[in-house]
């Protein structure tokens, strides 16, 4: 009792002072001349506190933990609590300061009522081990983790700015193209992410950071599901049924189970995000959390361009693709999606706005499946035209090679644009697709073959895209042999497994040359 009414007592200013110096919040000679210049011309704590305050030798929450006599708790490991920035479910952020570094970071603390919590200290877990794997410059970067005095904690690049609910709620809807630029900085810090493993599940406005340059970065993997080899941990997590996320921005699929959750999940709720940035409203409303649900399931997608202005129908496509209540119907990766995005702000057409009505050109694709397995005996990728490449990683320009997505034979536009002009741009794109598809008979002379070794064992089933457009699946032996256009154009290999981005790479082939290609994918 006598340590609780200790604790609840506030300090005078001998100890308030002495406690700043323990903690070490200021450092001689700067703490001898306070107690020199200021102190004395202090008549009580109140005015004590307010001059070092005003002084800037501390914060306001400083002042108040220190007054209370718990000065120690400003103190986590190697870190001095600054002052609270946020909280949510999990507990609070901090903005604090490395003792030896001077380095400012967000500290986010797990609530005490929590230590105790084996799941809530198993999430906890999992978005250390999430923000562990992560370094993006659309990612919130993690620097550390570590317990001190009974508190688990991690630790994180602090950013200057506002998240995009706060930003949207202080000055309305964004326009259209500043919109659009920070979905597509979100877009790419997924694909990131998927690409690591990670699926977040809780991507909305609040957990997107604009910074005062313009950047745009992911916060908060507290919901993120991390692949294990085995999911006993995420069974442990989701067995209960309990819906996990923000249900004003969650897919219909998550909302049915959290472990149905995967990269489409994410992009889902990247566009409900998008339609939140224009129009400053969740797309759907509803007076409790199930009504949401069930309107993010069962209503129609909204009307974008009833709401914004001028929307072009590039952008609107694209919405109406992300939100799509089939994830197949979605965008299927986060690279899918920033090239649609890049085209959009580049003012070209988008393959969100053509519609697959050829069922002749998606069957010649898909029956270019293995023949026989090529045997493989080098693991270096072969040249082309005599020169070496690697085809691992070329920087192109997303819209340089062809994508053929589908014929063109619809494209969706607004009326004030010219009609004659789309259609004009839809027949060239229309010869263009079978002019390098089409089969030509036997003229062999005008395929190569681009050739999968597949080193993962894992690998089986996974699908085989080129250009968007699923053309095989990897079989038990891990090779794969594939005719593709000779067309000297770049394209763009994907290996896809469970909606996840495994492997891209860009390819291409000189004309008239039967060249193998190998590409080695190996274990993760």
């Amino acid at each position: 009792m006598a340590q609780r009414a200790r604790a609840s007592r506030l300090v005078d200013a001998d100890e308030f002072i002495d406690s700043i110096e323990k903690c070490g919040l200021i450092a001689n000679p700067e703490i001898d001349n306070i107690r020199r210049s200021i102190l004395p011309q202090c008549g009580n704590l109140e005015d004590f506190a307010r001059a070092l305050i005003s002084a800037g030798h501390i914060t306001k929450f400083q002042a108040t933990v220190i007054s209370l006599g718990r000065a120690h708790k400003l103190v986590l490991g190697n870190y001095l609590l600054v002052r609270k920035i946020g909280s949510g479910g999990m507990g609070d952020v901090f903005l604090a300061e490395h003792r030896l570094m001077k380095r400012k970071v967000a500290l986010k603390i797990l609530a005490a009522k929590l230590i105790r919590d084996k799941k809530a200290l198993q999430r906890f877990q999992q978005e250390v081990e999430a923000a562990a794997r992560l370094s993006h410059v659309n990612i919130v970067t993690a620097f550390d983790a570590d317990e001190a005095l009974g508190y688990h904690f991690l630790v994180m690049e602090y950013v200057e700015g506002k998240d995009l609910s706060l930003f949207i709620r202080s000055t309305g809807p964004m326009g259209v193209q500043k919109a659009v630029k920070c979905i597509l900085q979100a877009a790419r810090g997924l694909e990131y992410a998927h690409g690591q493993g990670v699926i977040h599940r809780d991507i909305k406005p609040h957990n997107l950071l604009l910074d005062t340059e313009g950047v745009v970065k992911i916060l908060d993997m507290g919901l993120a599901s991390v692949e294990q080899g085995s999911d006993e941990k995420q069974k442990g997590l989701t067995a209960s049924g309990i819906v996990m996320g923000s249900v004003d921005f969650m897919s219909p699929e998550q909302a049915r189970n959290t472990k149905n959750a995967d990269a489409r999940s994410d992009l889902y709720s990247l566009g409900c995000t998008l339609y939140y940035l224009l129009t400053a409203r969740p797309m759907y409303r509803g007076e409790t959390p199930v009504e949401k649900i069930f309107a993010h399931r069962d209503q129609p997608i909204p009307d974008l361009s009833e709401r914004v202005d001028g929307l072009p129908p590039a952008l609107k496509a694209i919405f109406e693709k992300l939100v799509a209540k089939k994830p197949a119907d979605r965008h299927q990766s986060a690279t899918e999606l920033i090239e649609d995005l890049e085209a959009c702000l580049s003012g070209k057409i988008t393959p969100s706005e053509i519609r697959i009505e050829n069922e002749a050109f998606l069957s010649f694709l898909r029956t270019q499946q293995s023949e026989s397995a090529l045997s493989i005996d080098a693991l270096q990728p072969s040249g082309f035209a005599g020169d070496t490449v690697s085809i691992a990683s070329q920087n192109t320009d997303s819209d340089s090679y062809a994508r053929p997505r589908s014929l063109l034979t619809k494209l969706k536009a607004d009326p004030k644009v010219n009609q004659w002009a789309s259609w004009s741009v839809a027949g060239v794109m229309l010869i263009l697709s079978m002019f390098l598809f089409l089969p030509r008979g036997d003229d062999s002379a005008e395929k190569a073959i681009l050739s999968l070794s597949i080193s993962e064992l894992q690998a089986v089933g996974t699908q085989i895209v080129i250009d968007g457009v699923e053309v095989s699946k990897v079989n038990s032996t891990g090779e794969t042999r594939l005719k593709v256009p000779s067309d000297e154009k770049i394209h763009k290999l994907e290996l896809l497994r469970d909606g996840r981005v495994l492997y891209t790479s860009r390819f291409r082939v000189a004309p008239g040359k039967r060249t193998p290609i190998k590409v080695i994918l190996k274990d993760r």
